[in-house]
């Protein structure tokens, strides 16, 4: 009996533990964030809070744009931005949030993008050019890829340039995109292909997304196929270009003669995109 009473207690106790870690949590919801596309441009960020809170959004790591004064869960952010000054098209945000006990609670940083006929004030000085030559460098570099045909391997560069991207929610990353890619095999029986596909991107913790996509290929001399493909990217550099690692399978309908897998590794940004 007493070993009966010590394990309940034990389990009441820590219940009592769980459920009071549980009431203190304070989560952020992000529902949608972006600008318009029409003029006057206008910033729009909606999201809820897990409890009444006074909130406010820093935006581009400059500005403090309060959203509500009051305690309240849903919070809406309507604001003009033609006055602001933003030095990328991908424009970082957090949202702060005060409990009604005090305590501050900081999201998780998100970005929304800028629509294209929004001019960019850039920041002067010679460090912004070189920030500009610094990303173009990087958004034309090819991707080194390993290509696996049979019992031969071989070298591959590819480059991808998403040219639609489509955003459901406004912020981070496309929820999809079309794309146009150009690979080059060294040595290979067949050397040159152009691809176009279709991507769809998931978001998910620990990583900054997992991408399922598939593509029509040539090389204009007959030989066409598909390739399902299986992407992953990892992390953010300079705020606008996330690492990626990719699977593809190539293959034709009718033949299995160059059938061939590729494991590829490169830099993703749909800075170039017609954002839809």
């Amino acid at each position: 009996m007493s070993k009966f009473l010590f394990f309940l207690i034990f389990f009441l106790v820590n219940s009592l533990i769980l459920f009071a870690q549980e009431e203190d949590e304070f989560d952020i919801f992000l529902i949608d964030a972006y600008i318009t596309p029409e003029t006057p441009h206008t910033l729009i960020i909606t999201f809820m809070t897990s409890d009444s809170a006074k909130t406010k959004v820093i935006l581009n790591n400059k500005y403090v744009l309060n959203v509500s004064d009051n305690f309240k869960i849903d919070h809406k952010l309507r604001k003009e931005v033609s006055e602001m000054d933003f030095d990328s098209m991908n424009v970082p945000f957090k949202i702060i949030a005060t409990d009604i006990n005090g305590k501050k609670h900081t999201s998780e940083e998100y970005e929304l993008t800028v629509p294209n006929n929004l001019e960019i004030k850039m920041k002067k000085g010679s460090n912004a050019f070189a920030q500009l030559c610094i990303g173009g460098s990087l958004f034309l570099l090819p991707s080194p890829s390993a290509v696996f045909l049979k019992d031969r391997n071989y070298f591959e560069l590819t480059k991808e340039i998403p040219i639609f991207a489509f955003y459901s929610t406004g912020f981070n990353y496309p929820s999809e995109y079309l794309s146009v890619e150009y690979s080059h095999i060294f040595n290979a029986p067949i050397k040159n292909f152009l691809r176009i596909g279709y991507k769809k991107i998931f978001l998910i913790p620990k990583i900054e997304f997992v991408a399922v996509g598939i593509n029509v290929y040539t090389d204009f001399l007959g030989h066409n196929g598909f390739s399902p493909e299986l992407n992953f990217g990892l992390f953010k550099i300079f705020n606008v270009f996330t690492v990626f690692t990719k699977y593809r399978f190539n293959f034709q309908l009718f033949s299995s003669d160059f059938n061939f897998h590729e494991i590829s590794i490169g830099l993703y940004s749909s800075f170039f995109s017609i954002n839809l």
